[in-house]
């Protein structure tokens, strides 16, 4: 009895030494790796500030590469402007359909005239939520000082999707009102709806430290702990298939 526990205590010491060795071969690794990789998206660089002081507010902003590369101000990241001289706003929320509608010539071109007397203002972004629209409608009248005359809002089904599901365990409130619905720092993917993420990540880094082996260090933690992350999300994603799947062949 007495040889076993000897055998297991030195069996579990031996695995938290080779562990904590391979945990800073990995370091050492990941350091080349990231002294290589360190520059930072240009355009994140460039717009950093609107990304980092509104991502953890209102989940996302606009985050389309060719959409980014065209903006001439930081606000379009949340808001692009139509006859900026005219005296009542018209202003729009909306998911991707008005994000993207308003690019179209035509509609410019027949909605959008020289008028006096109407502003327009385009304020919608992908996958927008009712609750998200009515935080970026508080961002608008207090930081951007946007007074809107009339409110036009498009919402469907898949915003109430997102509504319950996606930001449903997201949302912060304070004296029962919704204050912030903060942003997914581990997607599921890369590239799910917010491509920025690891990006504003290590540009956040990159203000918080100096030295270039802390900033190694906690880019590393943050791609183990993502990795986990998303392979805990697909795993529920399977479980949830399956158990649909059972219940549809019953």
């Amino acid at each position: 009895m007495k040889k076993n526990r000897i055998f297991i205590t030195f069996s579990a010491v031996l695995t938290v030494i080779i562990f904590i060795f391979l945990f800073y071969i990995i370091e050492i690794l990941y350091f080349f790796f990231y002294t290589r990789n360190e520059n930072i998206n240009e355009l994140i660089k460039k717009n950093f500030y609107i990304f980092d002081k509104y991502t953890p507010i209102i989940h996302h902003i606009r985050s389309n590469l060719e959409f980014i590369n065209k903006i001439k101000k930081q606000d379009e990241l949340i808001f692009d402007i139509y006859n900026e001289h005219g005296n009542k706003t018209i202003l729009f929320q909306g998911d991707s359909w008005f994000e993207q509608a308003f690019s179209y010539k035509n509609l410019n071109e027949n909605f959008f005239k020289e008028d006096i007397n109407l502003k327009y203002i385009n304020a919608g972004i992908t996958s927008y939520s009712p609750s998200l629209m009515m935080l970026q409608l508080n961002i608008l009248i207090n930081d951007f000082k946007i007074f809107p005359y009339m409110v036009v809002i498009y919402i469907d089904q898949t915003d109430i999707y997102d509504e319950v599901c996606r930001y449903r365990f997201r949302k912060k409130y304070y004296n029962n009102l919704l204050i912030s619905i903060s942003e997914e720092k581990r997607p599921l993917s890369r590239h799910f709806y917010i491509p920025f993420t690891h990006e504003i990540h290590k540009a956040r880094l990159d203000k918080e430290y100096n030295s270039i082996i802390s900033k190694s260090h906690h880019n590393l933690v943050y791609e183990i702990e993502s990795a986990f992350e998303r392979i805990k999300n697909q795993i529920e994603i399977n479980i949830f298939n399956k158990k649909k799947k059972e219940l549809k062949n019953n």
